[in-house]
């Protein structure tokens, strides 16, 4: 029986190996979020306030950003009508963990109004710390952040001045960050990743000149026990932050720093005012911008000279100077650094107001005509004047009265001519528009006038005054326009088809001729 057994064993089919297919969430944003939260949902802070969410707004490396209201009655069901912005992210990510600290530690109201009461200032762009808390949806454990909103970014400024900023806008820009920087600096924490993209400027109007630093994902600890870190050279910290604009010890894996915080903000600068860094061509080879930068602020004057051939900011260049000669753990001289951007700026005729940047022209002409064109209500549409309305009618009617009579001869020969005949054959529609051309068509004339004291206008014939009867003339032309047959007469009695566009309409048209 054992033989049989394993002869019939032998001469069985192999089993087919099924696969089965687990269906996996597709991720739809960053790490772990698997899909972003619905709008309204209520979120409970450390202190037991509540905030309600509004729509998402963005997304960065933690998480994804809505718009939030702290009352929960308030309506967030527009991004434009919430004052806050909420950070979420899963447990499981860290960027949002470590800037929630920052923020804890550096960033609320009571220390920042103590720090501007002791240096006698009015402003530092460090955005105050809210609120943050936990909460559960869907079997995931998130963490949130609440912040005040702001306005566009530096990087979308920049982008809109053809990649240059104005000497004023640079030097009013170093004022700014330098003193935010102090301020951070002076909590032993350093940002480590300044640039324009987490540079944002306030979203009120009594703020849109301000410039606040943002994004403390990589913020350090230089000092955790009063003491600087140690210079070393750790291999897997190698190039750490944004390539373009990370400073030397950092390409060499050493820790942040205030002297690296500086270095990045002379990097920007030299970019803002000639539009790219010389290392900008090869950003993939790591070791070459290191290189190139090593080589650059080790000759500091062949390193404005390749950026600025024709005028060096002297400003610039001292600055660049100041870092070059600092030692890893040395504390900067604000005031000294701060002073050399004063002093361009008096240059300019600018005095520096401690508080707002110098926008380029450009922009804030631009954010006027956004202020003066801005519709609070976005379902709420314009009226137009019965006037403008009709001025806008008479202006059609004049530019097709001064438009000639085609010849279309070759139109005749076309397909499309047929077809348009076997449309026309049906009988003359009498309503019909008739311009009465007493006088010349002046666009200027019509522009410069009002309606009523240009024309009369009376069911579908629209008649000039004679108000302008001292005005040069032209021979009386009579033209009549079918509207539906497309048709023109002219004063000799000849008949001449136009090709006309047909007006599009949303809705289905029929012959009123006929019943409904």
């Amino acid at each position: 029986h054992n033989s049989i057994f394993y002869y019939n064993r032998s001469k069985m089919p192999p089993k087919s190996k099924v696969k089965k297919s687990i269906s996996k969430p597709k991720k739809t944003g960053p790490k772990g979020m698997i899909q972003s939260l619905p709008s309204g949902l209520v979120l409970t802070d450390l202190i037991k306030n509540t905030w309600k969410l509004g729509p998402k707004i963005g997304q960065g490396g933690f998480g994804f950003i809505y718009s939030g209201a702290q009352m929960t009655s308030k309506n967030v069901s527009h991004a434009s009508n919430s004052e806050y912005v909420i950070k979420v992210e899963p447990h499981a990510n860290g960027p949002l963990y470590g800037e929630i600290a920052f923020y804890q530690r550096v960033a609320k109201v009571e220390y920042i109004d103590e720090w501007l009461k002791s240096k006698e200032k009015m402003f530092v762009g460090i955005p105050r710390y809210i609120a943050t808390g936990s909460f559960d949806y869907d079997s995931i454990k998130y963490r949130f952040l609440v912040m005040e909103r702001f306005g566009t970014d530096i990087e979308k400024v920049f982008k809109q001045c053809n990649m240059k900023f104005p000497e004023k806008t640079v030097c009013s820009l170093a004022l700014r960050i330098i003193e935010a920087l102090e301020y951070i600096h002076s909590k032993e924490y350093v940002h480590a990743d300044i640039k324009s993209s987490n540079l944002m400027l306030g979203w009120k109007k009594s703020t849109e000149k301000q410039v606040y630093l943002l994004d403390y994902g990589l913020a350090y600890r230089y000092a955790p026990d009063g003491k600087h870190v140690m210079y070393k050279e750790d291999p897997k910290r190698k190039h750490d932050g944004t390539i373009e604009y990370t400073s030397r010890d950092a390409h060499r894996g050493c820790a942040p720093s205030r002297k690296g915080d500086l270095e990045i903000l002379g990097y920007c600068m030299v970019q803002w005012l000639c539009s790219r860094l010389p290392w900008e061509d090869n950003l993939k080879d790591k070791n070459f911008v290191m290189e190139e930068k090593i080589k650059y602020m080790n000759d500091i004057p062949s390193f404005i000279k390749k950026c600025f051939p024709n005028e060096k900011p002297v400003y610039l260049q001292d600055y660049l100077k100041i870092i070059a000669n600092m030692k890893y753990d040395e504390q900067p001289d604000y005031q000294k650094i701060k002073d050399l951007f004063v002093a361009a700026l008096k240059k300019l005729n600018i005095v520096d107001d401690g508080v707002s940047i110098q926008l380029p022209i450009a922009i804030s002409a631009q954010k006027k005509r956004q202020s003066m064109t801005e519709d609070k209500s976005p379902n709420k549409k314009k009226k137009i004047s019965d006037d403008s309305k009709d001025v806008a009618e008479i202006k059609s009617v004049a530019r097709l009265a001064r438009s000639p009579l085609k010849d279309n001869n070759d139109f005749k020969k076309t397909k499309a001519y047929k077809r348009k005949l076997a449309t026309d054959s049906s009988p003359a529609d009498p309503a019909c528009l008739t311009y009465d051309s007493h006088l010349p068509i002046n666009q200027n004339d019509i522009s410069s006038l009002k309606h009523s004291d240009l024309f009369t206008i009376s069911g579908h014939t629209v008649t000039r005054k004679p108000v302008l009867e001292n005005m040069t003339r032209k021979p009386i032309v009579k033209e009549t326009y079918k509207m539906r047959n497309k048709e023109q007469t002219d004063l000799n009695g000849a008949e001449k088809r136009v090709n006309l566009r047909p007006r599009k309409r949303n809705v289905p048209t029929r012959d009123f001729g006929q019943s409904p």
